[in-house]
């Protein structure tokens, strides 16, 4: 949705402009869920990156969490795959507890790497 914008102002862009963009979601907390997850794709979850307070108001704490999950799942999925055909397939989520582990197939283990553990 942000591909326009310059990478490093992706997230607060599209979280401050989507309240605007035509999509057949009618309530404002799910523009709200939907701009914060594309926020959080971009901007990932560290601390100094937060969301416009008006956003974030629109919705309960579970639905912030949840635009929270997806945002980072569509940040490792891109980090891990380049948007490149195949590669997702070959990857799948482990929990354990309150981790989640990202298990890579035989054939794709060359994509491990710091910056995935990072994401």
């Amino acid at each position: 949705m942000g591909w326009r914008v310059h990478p490093d102002h992706r997230g607060e862009a599209d979280a401050r402009n989507h309240p605007q963009r035509q999509f057949r979601i009618d309530q404002p907390s799910g523009r709200a869920f939907v701009g914060l997850s594309v926020f959080f794709r971009y901007a990932g979850l560290s601390e100094e990156n937060q969301p416009p307070a008006p956003i974030m108001e629109l919705l309960t704490p579970a639905m912030l969490e949840r635009a929270r999950v997806l945002g980072a799942a569509f940040r490792v999925a891109h980090l891990i795959s380049a948007a490149r055909p195949g590669v997702l397939p070959a990857t799948h989520f482990r929990s354990q507890g309150r981790k989640l582990m990202l298990v890579f197939e035989h054939q794709m283990v060359d994509l491990v790497a710091d910056r995935v553990a990072a994401a």
